[in-house]
């Protein structure tokens, strides 16, 4: 996909989601692009807070100095800091312009709003780590089973415990948002 395209999706979820911030903004893209199979071209590995792609970091950047959205700093009522990413009067011209691209996914991103929307960004973190593994064991002939798949996890985020994980990891199948199709690029 096209850099003007995703910067249209950066813009369209920070329009339909007035809450996103910047790790929210990377989850997102990672599940479309993972569950959805909304071909985004992002080249996600895993990192600190889950998933992680620099070309994400640098298209939220492009799609700001653009015009299209406004990432400002925010502290949450918990104290903790982060940035909260809102769509600008700018955006009007590249959503008008990628319109056809923007509707063709418009359920696919209408359902990662839906689905993961509410959540904050260690839920975020948790979930996205959670379909990544379970992709890549799937990906790699490694099994597939709750237990390993939750084990696996809890490797990488020791900070979770293994029944938080075996939740969220609950809270997807039961949405069917793990089921593979390997046919489709992640």
């Amino acid at each position: 996909m096209k850099t003007q395209e995703r910067l249209a999706f950066i813009t369209e979820i920070a329009k339909r989601d007035a809450n996103i911030g910047k790790t929210g903004m990377m989850k997102f893209l990672y599940l479309l692009q993972a569950i959805y199979k909304v071909p985004l071209g992002y080249d996600f590995e895993i990192y600190t807070y889950g998933p992680y792609c620099q070309a994400v970091m640098s298209d939220i950047e492009y799609a700001e100095f653009a015009d299209y959205i406004q990432v400002a700093p925010i502290t949450y009522s918990n104290g903790i800091s982060g940035y909260q990413i809102t769509a600008k009067d700018g955006s009007k011209e590249i959503l008008e312009e990628k319109s056809e691209i923007l509707s063709k996914y418009s359920k696919e991103i209408s359902e990662v709003i839906s689905s993961f929307g509410k959540k904050n960004a260690k839920e975020l973190e948790l979930y996205s780590t959670i379909v990544f593994v379970a992709f890549s064991f799937s990906d790699n002939d490694w099994g597939k089973s709750k237990g390993e798949i939750c084990n696996a996890v809890k490797k990488i985020k020791p900070h979770f415990t293994i029944e938080t994980i075996s939740e969220a990891y609950d809270d997807l199948n039961h949405k069917h948002l793990l089921e593979i199709d390997k046919t489709q690029d992640r």
